[in-house]
């Protein structure tokens, strides 16, 4: 095997069977995959001496992988990873934490006049001072979300004002803004993925009978549909705008408008396994371009 052929993965919580179809299918290309979660990384620091990394017991030099995908931002040690080996190739790697923050990413496709829900970004101890603004602005129901989260955590419906002061008054820090958005009626949202910058396939997810969120996390059902043409370039553009060649990129049409299509956020590190337990497909992208990275 070419020992230029080496691709590390680090995972937060991807399915083994998952993982391991993708070691197979790289391996009929004569491409070597190994995988491990991101919490085996350790990292010593000792005055007078280079800093050293493991992956459990194992010390990675530069040597040991020509690429390595990130699947989580979850830990600053990845960066040490990112700063020491620098002869090694690296996928959706130690992007700026900003990059993630929903706010930031919404502020900046409304700068470059891709559509967004109408949403505000406020501090929850500013609430109670604006409220007649915030009112003024939104009608109720009206969504309430943290700036970081995923699979539809940190995500509430306020009917009313005090629903809406309860919500922000209890589920959110003081270090973080609380975003408030318009509650777009919908049929359910698409999750259109993208791989090297480009439109793959995509799904409509409908929430499950009285839930109002569409997530397969909880509950919702995978619907095998893809998003109109017209819309495809929307998720490609947005993945340009934020640097991410892999990106889940959430967007919901306007059930009374459905011309009206909006960005509800990019998920860098997209689930393979979708709700319905299908990954094949997903995976088989990714790991062609995973492969397609080494030749270049």
């Amino acid at each position: 095997m070419n020992s230029q052929n080496n691709i590390l993965i680090l995972h937060r919580n991807t399915s083994k069977e998952t993982l391991d179809y993708i070691v197979s299918l790289a391996s009929d290309k004569d491409v070597r995959i190994t995988y491990s979660r991101y919490n085996t990384l350790s990292v010593l620091l000792e005055n007078g001496c280079p800093m050293k990394i493991y992956i459990g017991d194992n010390e990675i030099t530069k040597n040991n992988y020509d690429l390595i995908y990130n699947r989580t931002e979850r830990t600053f040690l990845i960066d040490c990873l990112y700063k020491e080996l620098t002869s090694t190739k690296f996928l959706q790697f130690a992007k700026p934490y900003r990059k993630t923050d929903k706010f930031w990413q919404y502020a900046t496709f409304h700068e470059q006049k891709l559509p967004i829900p109408k949403s505000l970004g406020i501090f929850k101890e500013e609430i109670n001072n604006r409220i007649d603004f915030i009112e003024k602005e939104f009608n109720y129901p009206l969504v309430v979300k943290g700036v970081t989260g995923a699979h539809g955590q940190s995500v509430y419906l306020a009917n009313s004002r005090k629903e809406f002061l309860a919500i922000s008054q209890n589920n959110f820090d003081t270090i973080q803004p609380v975003i408030i958005q318009e509650l777009v009626e919908n049929i359910g949202d698409y999750r259109v993925i993208i791989v090297g910058f480009e439109y793959k396939t995509s799904f409509l997810r409908k929430g499950a009978k009285g839930e109002w969120k569409n997530n397969t996390s909880l509950g919702g059902e995978i619907i095998e549909e893809e998003i109109l043409p017209k819309f495809r370039d929307i998720a490609e553009k947005a993945c340009k705008i934020l640097d991410y060649p892999l990106g889940g990129v959430d967007i919901i049409v306007d059930k009374k408008n459905p011309e009206r299509a909006l960005l509800l956020e990019i998920n860098p590190s997209f689930q393979i396994t979708s709700g319905n337990g299908e990954y094949k497909e997903k995976a088989e992208y990714i790991t062609n371009y995973l492969i397609e990275l080494l030749k270049k």
